[in-house]
């Protein structure tokens, strides 16, 4: 459009100035009639958006018959019709391969070379100039006509390139951006996994050795209830991780789809205590449920009941021998279900916490529990999947506050389930 538009411009302007100086007439029908084309050029391409290589091609060529009709009326050898011819190489360059565009300039000055020759044989159908005033001022004014075409050109091209430029180094820094994203997804993944590798193993093996151990005659009845309380401790943990493991997974594969209901919210809170009892009892800690009255939330239960999981046995993990784990359960001024799980643990630095839904880094517990760094991932992903949001607070050795929501529910869809419900005065 830019093109087109100051040949236009070019064209209109030479109308008035081959009339002024008593040029022939013809000039200015001939610049009436490339200003007319030139024109109708640039709405096309203005009104689709596109200017093809066949547009381009076609408008060269017509330019290029103008040029060789104007030339002997402008004074042939001596005008400035020169200057113009230059414009088409640099115009045909925008449209077309190297290849290509070679060929084409070829052919072009192949031409131009046999006009020269056909008037240089017949210099009396070149119309001269009535005087020497008048040519120096036509090759001025050509001369600035044509520079400004060619400078048009120039800046469009420089345009042109720095656009193109910054759309690859932008391309370009995605690009980077999404191989550094899948290089820290792939470490994260080997990492997820190699942890899983190995505390997989670990239960396996020892509920394996227990089993063993469970079907020697020698053990008395009372070693073999300890056996069986100890196994059935580790086949806890064991299917909550890969319960974890399965969930994760499926997210990953974007396989995973919500299954929202409503569903009463201190039942649940009541069957992840219940199902804790075994971790309670073995680190000798204390856990309480504390809420005004019963309340029903919205969403996935499942998920809901996988981030709650994670953040108890997350409380277990880190509380001391003989510490309290707090759940309160309550309303908030948005009209959300805000669940939090308190406990008196030996709590995170700033930089743990800053970092505590984002790192694969597992902390040992206080009785060296292992983990794999992937509950409060979960926590977070899950709780978002559920509208809801999660946040934490904690001081080192001063015990942690984990918080999140979730849509209120109504009591009047509540959907059966097996929860054990209490009411806390």
């Amino acid at each position: 459009m830019i093109v087109s538009s100051a040949i236009a411009l070019a064209t209109f302007s030479g109308i008035f100035t081959n009339y002024f100086l008593g040029l022939d007439a013809r000039l200015s029908l001939y610049c009436i009639g490339i200003c007319f084309i030139t024109c109708i050029y640039f709405l096309k391409v203005r009104k689709s958006g596109i200017a093809t290589n066949l547009d381009g091609v076609a408008l060269a060529f017509l330019l290029l018959v103008s040029l060789v009709l104007y030339w002997p009326l402008n004074g042939g050898f001596e005008g400035p019709i020169l200057l113009f011819f230059l414009a088409i190489p640099v115009y045909l360059a925008y449209f077309l391969k190297r290849t290509g565009y070679y060929i084409m300039i070829s052919i072009i000055y192949a031409g131009m070379f046999g006009m020269f020759y056909y008037y240089f044989l017949h210099p009396e159908e070149i119309i001269p100039y009535k005087d020497a005033g008048i040519q120096v001022i036509d090759i001025a004014i050509s001369t600035v006509i044509a520079g400004i075409i060619l400078g048009e050109f120039s800046i469009y091209f420089k345009e042109q390139n720095d656009r193109i430029k910054a759309e690859i180094e932008a391309k370009t820094e995605v690009i980077n951006l999404q191989f550094s994203a899948l290089k820290d997804l792939d470490n994260y993944k080997n990492s997820i996994f190699a942890t899983l590798g190995h505390d997989l193993r670990g239960p396996i093996n020892n509920a394996k050795g227990l089993f063993e151990l469970l079907m020697d005659d020698e053990i008395s009845k009372t070693q073999k209830e300890e056996l069986i309380k100890v196994a059935s401790s580790q086949m806890e943990e064991t299917a909550v991780l890969v319960e974890n493991i399965l969930f994760w997974a499926r997210s990953q594969m974007g396989g995973m789809h919500l299954n929202n209901v409503n569903f009463e919210v201190n039942g649940a809170v009541q069957a992840i205590i219940d199902g804790s009892q075994n971790s309670i009892k073995k680190k000798k800690i204390f856990i309480q449920s504390n809420a005004a009255n019963l309340m029903y939330a919205f969403g996935d239960k499942d998920l809901f009941l996988i981030v709650l999981r994670n953040l108890v046995n997350n409380a277990i993990k880190f509380s001391s021998t003989g510490s309290i784990i707090t759940i309160n359960t309550y309303k908030n001024y948005r009209g959300e279900i805000e669940i939090q799980v308190l406990d008196e643990g030996i709590g995170m630095s700033e930089s743990q916490l800053s970092q505590l839904f984002s790192s694969a880094k597992s902390t040992e517990g206080t009785k060296k529990e292992k983990g794999t760094g992937l509950g409060l991932k979960l926590c977070k992903m899950f709780t978002e999947s559920n509208g809801g949001k999660i946040h934490a607070e904690s001081k080192l050795g001063e015990g942690t506050k984990i918080t999140f929501t979730i849509k209120e529910g109504s009591k009047a869809e509540v959907i059966g389930s097996n929860f054990k419900f209490i009411e806390v005065d």
